[in-house]
């Protein structure tokens, strides 16, 4: 910045547009600027109850220690706070922005045009750098544990009718897999607050028409699916089977410790740091595509524990042969 205290700083605008008349592209001045600097990233959490983003939070933070990176977190992201981060990538305030566990809001395409790199967990049209682990994989590995153990009337519940529906497309795979019908499958939307997810739910109970087990969006969704459903006698696993998608610390502590889809969190922090190396070395346009396998965990709210002891049991009445008689 000049010293001649005639000369006064121009805003982003004017100084890529006086940039373009002097026959360069701004986009790439920038670009190379950013990528000299590079360490200030800006993670999004939109959903705030999401268990998971704090824990990204931190792991994340521990990579920053041994690689320089300053990690800026900002929780429950709306369409104002979103274009007020906008600004501050456009002013270079910002080197990257990162994604968690909700959708993209489309006006951070502006960042990612003036060479800003953005990452997503979630499955987008295409324009962003994804960093995954497939919903519609993470549906399929759930429910066909649920009809392996003899589950039959599935319910998939679903955050919101505003996101994908990767998460029952998953189940529905599996049940075809199986071999059972798909009218046998439910879909329904459960979410996103905790208020739309007990009215969801408790419209289920007063229906009576109860499915053999549900696959939860979440563990939280799932917790407050166990909550209700025991408060209305409801028991699990025996009355109902109940799988959720995180592996949160607290679903071993459940009141029935929660079967449960893991999302490797530590992995996903480690990948996604890969992946701002890899961006912001690189001028490519084409985004980067990075996909984790995830791994169920099972507890007793399945139902797996119960099979066991049914078959065991079965198995003690297995009595022999009574001998011969010689008679």
């Amino acid at each position: 910045m000049s010293k001649n205290p005639t000369t006064h700083p121009r805003p982003m605008p004017g100084l890529m547009g006086l940039i373009r008349k002097l026959g360069n592209k701004p986009e790439t001045i920038l670009a190379s600027v950013r990528r000299k600097r590079g360490n200030r990233v800006c993670l999004l959490l939109p959903d705030p109850l999401n268990e998971l983003g704090p824990q990204l939070a931190v792991h994340l933070q521990r990579i920053a220690r041994t690689t320089g990176l300053r990690v800026y977190v900002a929780f429950g992201v709306d369409q104002e706070e979103s274009q007020h981060i906008l600004n501050c990538a456009m002013r270079g305030e910002i080197d990257a922005i990162v994604n968690f566990g909700g959708v993209l809001p489309r006006v951070f395409q502006k960042a990612q045009k003036a060479g800003i790199p953005v990452i997503t967990d979630a499955i987008q049209p295409g324009w962003a750098d994804h960093v995954i682990v497939d919903p519609q994989q993470i549906g399929r590995l759930a429910c066909s544990h649920l009809l392996n153990l003899g589950h039959r009337r599935v319910m998939a519940l679903r955050r919101s009718q505003y996101e994908g529906n990767s998460l029952s497309e998953g189940c529905r795979e599996a049940f075809k897999e199986a071999g059972v019908s798909e009218n046998r499958l439910q879909i329904q939307i459960a979410g996103p607050s905790m208020e739309e997810i007990e009215q969801a739910i408790t419209e289920v109970i007063k229906s009576r028409r109860l499915p053999d087990a549900m696959v939860a969006w979440s563990d939280h969704c799932a917790e407050i699916c166990m909550t209700l459903m025991i408060r209305n006698g409801i028991r699990i696993p025996s009355g109902m089977g109940l799988v959720g998608v995180g592996d949160v610390p607290t679903a071993p502590y459940m009141p029935v410790p929660l079967t449960t889809v893991r999302i490797p969190v530590g992995r996903l922090a480690s990948r996604i740091v890969e992946c701002l190396k890899r961006r912001m070395g690189t001028s490519t346009a084409a985004p980067l595509v990075e996909a984790l396998e995830p791994e169920l965990v099972v507890r007793e709210s399945c139902g797996a524990a119960l099979k066991k002891k049914q078959s065991e049991i079965e198995t003690s009445w297995n009595f022999p042969e009574p001998p011969e008689s010689n008679q």
